[in-house]
């Protein structure tokens, strides 16, 4: 007897894929604006995630053969691995609350999206992500104006658009994010009816990113604004959003300038340095199985992937990696020469700033497009990788786009 799956309804599978990227800034500003602890309102939001996850599990049939993401399993397995070592045996401080903080954020979230994959609808994906990302960025720009959460407010300490809750660079990624979406819509044509509306969340999103004066997320629009720039040849967007952007952003006045020019002067940008320098020297006393999930010295992570990983996993934890990046930007390519922008521009933001900051453990928006894309090219095996840009067969599983 044949066993039908029931799918489960999409937006469930659209919204979990939302809320892990950009989730959480929605809930840093709820926690700002009403003066509360940031678990109190981080806490909701994971068990929202939860159980979208949960429900996408229990109602949705993979279309794919696990053999073809064995190397995201393993990876997976590997640095569960690690974590549960440093927290069981070795008694490495924090381990225990990544290893829960992994599970929870990263690895159901992700076996969902693994799960629903072939229903993520990408054009339907990108509306929601631009509309959501937009309000979260005119939250931000209010509150920052009329002073709300002002009891949480970091900005005027650090010179830097940030809250107790929600630091420059979740507030700049969310606006980048905001930025990608809206890119993602020109595809194939962006209805007339809709510029109002996308104008207003674009010039948002730019003063959001500019306030928040993160370098991470700036240099990962770039590279999304490339992978756009090289798929679709329309110049034209290219050089408006440059326009804009150099309008709203580049001023010898503001933070984000000197972040970029005052890089030697910028403690912050010293001292993941000196962390760096500290991860890899741990990585050379046990290259081949890892040191530790942190550094020994002030035992944190030291904002850089490859850096990360070479401490925590080794050689064979940096093979695995690449494999899997291998796979990711292979996706990405099949997915660009489609006009399918939306997850490749996404996983070049997120690939980016995964080399300037965050952890493994707490990377939910770099693992779950890079999820994704391991899904994408395994259910389109049988396609062929090299192929035109913009010719590339249409590929509908489940209806998606």
């Amino acid at each position: 007897m044949t066993h039908l799956a029931v799918a489960p309804p999409r937006a469930a599978a659209h919204w979990l894929l939302i809320l892990v990227i950009i989730g959480y800034p929605a809930a840093g500003l709820v926690a700002s604006a009403f003066d509360w602890d940031s678990h109190t309102a981080s806490i909701p939001l994971r068990v929202a995630v939860l159980l979208l996850a949960g429900w996408v599990l229990v109602t949705s049939r993979s279309r794919l053969e696990p053999s073809r993401t064995f190397m995201l399993g393993v990876f997976t397995l590997f640095y569960l691995g690690r974590l549960i070592w440093d927290a069981a045996v070795m008694s490495v401080p924090g381990a225990s609350a990544a290893i829960l903080f992994f599970f929870v954020t990263v690895v159901i979230p992700c076996f969902a999206l693994w799960k629903c994959a072939h229903q993520i609808d990408h054009a339907a994906v990108g509306r929601l992500m631009f509309t959501f990302g937009a309000a979260i960025c005119l939250a931000v720009l209010l509150m920052h104006t009329f002073g709300i959460g002002q009891s949480r407010s970091l900005t005027e300490a650090t010179g830097r658009l940030s809250f107790e809750a929600l630091n420059p660079i979740s507030i700049g990624h969310a606006a980048v994010t905001t930025l990608i979406a809206a890119l993602s819509l020109t595809q194939p044509r962006l209805r007339w009816r809709d510029l109002p509306l996308m104008f207003a969340g674009v010039v948002v999103a730019l003063t959001v990113l500019g306030l928040a004066a993160a370098r991470g997320p700036v240099l990962g629009m770039v590279a999304a604004t490339m992978v756009y720039a090289v798929a679709t040849r329309r110049w034209r967007w290219i050089l408006a959003l440059v326009v804009a952007s150099l309008v709203l952003l580049i001023d010898p006045e503001t933070a984000l300038w000197r972040r970029f020019v005052d890089v030697e002067d910028d403690a912050s940008s010293v001292e993941r340095l000196l962390l760096q320098g500290s991860a890899v020297s741990a990585f050379l006393s046990s290259p081949v199985w890892g040191s530790a999930f942190v550094e020994p010295v002030d035992f944190t992570y030291p904002h850089n992937l490859f850096i990360e990983t070479a401490m925590a996993l080794g050689v064979l934890g940096l093979l695995l990696l690449f494999a899997l990046l291998a796979k990711s930007f292979r996706a990405a390519f099949r997915l660009a020469a489609d006009r399918k922008l939306l997850l490749p521009m996404l996983f070049a933001q997120y690939f980016v700033g995964a080399q300037l900051s965050g952890a493994i453990w707490g990377n939910s928006a770099f693992w779950a497009v890079t999820t994704l894309l391991v899904a994408h090219l395994a259910a389109t095996a049988r396609v062929p990788a090299m192929v035109p840009l913009g010719q590339a067969p249409a590929i509908r599983q489940g209806g998606t786009v």
